[in-house]
């Protein structure tokens, strides 16, 4: 909402886009997920078992795998 109105506000089309520019330069990215090899091995044979499981059966693996 913000944005919509600075747009609607602004004279230059231009600054709006710097604006967004700078707002997505400064946007935090989520570190990427890392498993260790057992882990990723039991997890791959889980779902090669049940490509997709229920709330239940992740339960279950998440329990088996601690």
């Amino acid at each position: 909402q913000r944005w919509l109105n600075e747009a609607e506000n602004s004279e230059n089309p231009q600054d709006m886009y710097k604006i967004e520019r700078v707002f997505v330069d400064t946007r935090k990215r989520k570190r990427r997920t890392s498993l260790e090899g057992t882990v990723r091995c039991a997890l791959e044979s889980y779902f090669m078992k049940c490509p997709k499981p229920n709330t239940l059966e992740i339960t279950h693996i998440s329990d088996d795998l601690g």
